[in-house]
């Protein structure tokens, strides 16, 4: 069975550059998957100067307080687009630019209009808590989660009447997400105004689909 993403140990050099910089509570106050992020781009430099240079911008952005830019894996960095209110689409789905990290998936959260806003925050929190590694991003106005390594396995957006949640591997979970998708193994949740969250089922679907081969995203 497939892991989840590589878990990045925290190297001494990084623990004292936090504590001499007084901002040990600033990084352990950060979300899991972030601090592994950092850790993960600082480890995977080659040279001791890149080491050295990306623990700079970290400290940096843990200095910011309220920054966060997601580093990849080859080095560079996405940041989260700017906070403008963004335009709804159709069905109320908001328009938000091609990014990756937590930001960009809570600028469309934070615009998500109405009730369909109290069902994405409940979707994405039982997300964090069931997967609390979950890698972030939006592309096609749609937040996707999905775990390192091994692509994406969840998205969701605004339709006029429901919002609608795309397992992207669905056919390999049991029981079956009741609607079946027109993408190969993919099944759709429909969550109407009003509709009872089975958080229970709808937790273990998502440990079952965090643990599976997703989608790429390009």
């Amino acid at each position: 069975m497939p892991t989840h993403r590589e878990h990045h140990p925290m190297p001494a050099f990084v623990a004292r550059a936090l504590k001499d910089a007084g901002l040990a509570d600033a990084y352990e106050a950060r979300p899991p998957y972030q601090r592994n992020d950092y850790l993960g781009w600082i480890d995977r430099a080659k040279q001791e100067s890149t080491k050295q240079r990306r623990l700079a911008q970290m400290l940096d952005e843990l200095r910011a307080g309220n920054v966060y830019m997601k580093m990849d894996w080859g080095g560079g960095r996405t940041k989260a687009p700017p906070s403008a209110t963004p335009k709804l689409l159709s069905g109320g789905n908001p328009q938000i630019p091609k990014g990756d990290g937590h930001e960009v998936v809570q600028a469309y959260l934070d615009a998500m209009p109405g009730w369909k806003q109290d069902v994405g925050r409940a979707v994405d929190a039982l997300i964090e808590r069931a997967v609390p590694d979950v890698r972030k991003a939006v592309r096609w106005n749609t937040p996707f989660y999905g775990v390192e390594g091994q692509g994406w396995f969840l998205g969701f957006h605004c339709l006029t009447r429901y919002v609608k949640v795309s397992f992207l591997n669905g056919s390999s979970l049991e029981p079956l997400p009741p609607i079946d998708g027109k993408a190969p193994g993919a099944r759709y949740l429909h969550l109407h105004e009003g509709d009872a969250l089975d958080e229970a089922l709808l937790t273990s679907w998502l440990t079952q689909a965090a643990s599976f081969p997703g989608a790429p995203l390009f």
